[in-house]
């Protein structure tokens, strides 16, 4: 009696485990899968720098941590500490037509070796969330790298198609890690 009792046991054991073990994939096919499940928002790059000739207008920007910045209307160029010293920059976000776009500055931060670059891959939204998903390209190890400071950065205008006007969150995402983030109204 006690011998079909413990089969029992065990039985419920390995159906618990299996079950546990289906409901524990499940969660993670869906939150890695959430990325490619979230519409695509489309956008166009618009000006991207990393190495020489570009870098050069940018060195009044400090951080050398990542940072994101969102620009809906022209008012929003002012307050930019990117463009200090990068008129052609700020030339090119004066020329958007804010009623149909909103600008996405993706800045890598200041790096103290030629080679970092950043690349925006793909734009997702859910809900009042924006996703910013890149790519930080790092050196080659083997190959030499000159030692002047670069700023990395690329500017992508973005569809105001659908419904917005509200605050929406925007976050920079590196891999699944979430690198920067800011929030910004976009009308």
């Amino acid at each position: 009696m006690s011998h079909t009792r413990a089969q029992a046991r065990t039985k419920i054991i390995i159906r618990l485990s299996l079950l546990l073990l289906g409901v524990s994939s499940l969660v993670a096919v869906i939150f890695f899968a959430r990325p490619f499940l979230e519409p695509s928002l489309p956008f166009e790059t618009v000006m991207r720098m990393g190495d020489p000739p570009y870098f050069f207008g940018l060195h009044s920007y400090r951080p050398s941590t990542p940072a994101l910045y969102v620009i809906s209307e022209i008012q929003d160029i002012d307050s930019l500490p990117l463009l200090v010293s990068s008129p052609e920059l700020a030339d090119r976000l004066r020329q958007v037509d804010y009623g149909h776009y909103y600008a996405i500055l993706a800045v890598r931060g200041r790096q103290g070796v030629l080679g970092y670059d950043i690349v925006i891959r793909r734009i997702t939204r859910f809900g009042a969330n924006v996703s910013v998903w890149a790519d930080f390209v790092d050196p080659d190890s083997y190959a030499g790298t000159l030692q002047l400071e670069s700023i990395p950065f690329e500017l992508v205008l973005v569809s105001k198609e659908g419904r917005w006007g509200e605050q929406i969150r925007f976050a920079l995402i590196n891999g699944y890690i979430r690198i920067a983030e800011t929030a910004h109204f976009v009308s």
